[in-house]
């Protein structure tokens, strides 16, 4: 039995069941502060945010 339907091309969440559109806005509300938080890591030098949005360590200048 399959409870959530495989994800196709131009799906949008009213194909997922109720309970589970409820956990995915939870884990969005979740989400929202740790990246705000990383953003401003990136923002002091902290963190290094690439091209694609993703957060690495800060790369090491080689003495």
């Amino acid at each position: 039995m399959l409870l959530v339907p495989h994800r196709e091309q131009g799906m949008d969440t009213s194909a997922l069941p109720a309970d589970h559109r409820t956990r995915q806005g939870h884990h969005a509300r979740q989400v929202e502060p740790v990246r705000d938080k990383l953003k401003r890591l990136a923002g002091r030098g902290c963190l290094h945010r690439t091209p694609a949005g993703r957060f690495t360590n800060v790369p090491l200048l080689s003495a």
